[in-house]
């Protein structure tokens, strides 16, 4: 028996792992920059200023910004014509909606929750 319980809390220990949300493994997230609160990452969020002439093109999207101001590569390499899903100070939302809908860019710190964006400020204009 002492080896079956053995082999049961093995297994159980690694569901327990796999299972943990991403805040509980927030040290392997390469979204864990300094200056920044912790699980929140520098998000552009709109014009992606890529420039291709064949689709599939991510004109518009949402992309990682580092603590320089450098791009990474949209989430998507698709043209997104609404932004994503968001919760967030209602204002906040807002200017985010009004930005993307005149194919402009801004920053935002938050981090993404099971696909959803959780805006936790403006941080200005890409």
């Amino acid at each position: 028996m002492p080896v079956r319980s053995t082999i049961a809390a093995f297994f159980l220990g690694v569901s327990l792992a796999l299972a943990a949300p991403p805040s509980a493994r927030a040290d392997e997230s390469p979204q864990n920059q300094p200056g920044l609160a912790p699980d929140t990452q520098l998000w552009g969020i709109g014009s992606t200023a890529w420039l291709c002439f064949q689709p599939p093109c991510g004109w518009r999207g949402v992309f990682p910004v580092d603590d320089e101001g450098t791009r990474g590569r949209p989430l998507s390499i698709h043209d997104e014509p609404d932004p994503p899903a968001m919760r967030g100070m209602p204002a906040d939302l807002a200017r985010i909606r009004e930005t993307y809908a005149d194919h402009g860019c801004i920053l935002a710190e938050g981090h993404f929750d099971y696909g959803i964006l959780k805006v936790r400020r403006i941080a200005g204009d890409c």
